[in-house]
């Protein structure tokens, strides 16, 4: 029985290498009713696919304001990156196109590192809850680099997706299956109340309840945010669309991990959307007073002296010293300073994180509130709190702040 009858399924690959295991995922959905538009990204170095894409490749280098010849130059001479960028952004300029014409339901690829780069590449253009699968065997390392902040599932390949076999069919049948049941399913009713982002890590998290509940009494929808590299990305990426409508941004460690090679790393626009947008913002540095690195080996060999404290299997945290809170509060007043909504900046005078005993040095708190004081330009409203941030009197505090901001 069809599931997913007249359900359009974006497909792209590199056809010219992979036909036949392009075939069999293609007609596994076709099987179950879909409409299957294919997308071929590959070279053409390694021959003609051995069916007719909608998208050949020539079409893709076209889209992406180039040529299939310059294309396979580039491949030629080694420079992989740059013809996976434009195939990629071919892909990716036909997908946005079939979403605008309304032929596009769920998007599906498969393939190694050139072939998950190429395809995340492709769908990273597409919204929030377009479904987005990709068969891959680097599902299970770093996968940072492919997803971003965007909604992309990726499904495991055991074994090397070359040829069809007892392995690869499976992994190709679940991602096919994974699919369709997200496509099936569709999306569920969603609010119309204005939405407020929170950032949050580590025991931050603990207090998110009593803001959320603070909000929503209010007549807000709440969203949190894993202030983890990625979660501040995406909540700078939702302001910047316009989704997120006031900020409660409490969690400014991806600052500091952007300043010193941390994992938590949020790039170098953190904490700059709400400020462009005019959004209302209540900011505190929270959790700002340590860098987090994912092992031993990530530690600069500057910090490898000082007292490194292991959170689970790979979280390694390094405190931070007086100087590196001043170059800390130099960077975030630069980028509150340009806000143009109504904003407070709160300083919790009794701390920023946890352990208090082993990163709340008073010392260096004391050296970024003073920083901020003095950096931070007039129009930006400073809240001295004789509270810790993980107090949850700071948390009522904070929410409440935002909800006169709001008003």
């Amino acid at each position: 029985m069809a599931v997913c009858a007249k359900k359009s399924i974006f497909f792209v690959g590199t056809f010219d290498t992979k036909a036949d295991e392009a075939r069999y995922l293609k007609e596994l959905l076709e099987g179950h009713g879909c409409i299957v538009l294919t997308a071929d990204v590959g070279t053409g170095n390694g021959g003609k696919p051995s069916f007719v894409c909608d998208f050949a490749s020539e079409k893709v280098a076209e889209a992406a304001g180039t040529s299939v010849e310059w294309i396979r130059a580039l491949a030629q001479a080694g420079r992989s990156q740059d013809w996976t960028q434009l195939m990629g952004d071919g892909a990716a300029t036909i997908a946005k196109k079939l979403l605008v014409d309304g032929r596009l339901d769920g998007a599906i690829s498969f393939g190694g590192n050139a072939g998950t780069s190429l395809a995340s590449i492709a769908m990273k253009g597409l919204p929030f809850g377009i479904p987005k699968v990709i068969c891959s065997t680097v599902a299970s390392g770093n996968t940072r680099p492919y997803l971003g902040t965007k909604d992309i599932c990726m499904i495991p390949s055991i074994a090397d997706i070359a040829g069809l076999n007892r392995i690869t069919k499976v992994s190709l049948t679940q991602a096919a299956g994974a699919l369709l049941g997200m496509v099936e399913t569709g999306t569920p009713d969603l609010s119309t109340k204005q939405l407020i982002g929170i950032t949050e890590i580590g025991r931050l998290a603990d207090t998110g309840p009593r803001m959320r509940a603070i909000l929503e009494a209010a007549g807000y929808e709440t969203v949190l945010f894993h202030a983890v590299g990625t979660g501040g990305r995406a909540v700078e990426d939702m302001i910047e669309q316009g989704q997120v409508q006031g900020i409660l941004d409490l969690s400014l460690n991806e600052v500091m991990d952007h300043l010193h090679g941390g994992f938590c790393d949020a790039g170098p626009t953190r904490l700059e959307a709400a400020g462009n947008k005019g959004i209302p913002a209540v900011i505190a540095p929270g959790y700002s007073n340590r860098i987090v690195y994912s092992s031993r080996e990530a530690i600069p060999k500057k910090l490898k002296e000082r007292d490194v404290w292991r959170h689970g299997v790979s979280i390694f945290i390094v405190p931070v010293t007086k100087e590196e809170v001043k170059e800390l509060a130099h960077v975030v007043a630069a980028k509150i300073n340009e806000y143009k909504g109504p904003t407070v900046l709160m300083l919790p005078l009794r701390g920023l994180s946890s352990p208090k005993e082993r990163f709340d040095n008073p010392e260096v708190n004391a050296v970024l509130f003073q920083e901020l004081r003095q950096q931070i330009k007039p129009h930006i409203n400073i809240r001295e709190v004789d509270m810790h941030i993980l107090d949850p009197e700071f948390a009522d505090e904070a929410a409440k702040t935002l909800l006169g901001l709001m008003k």
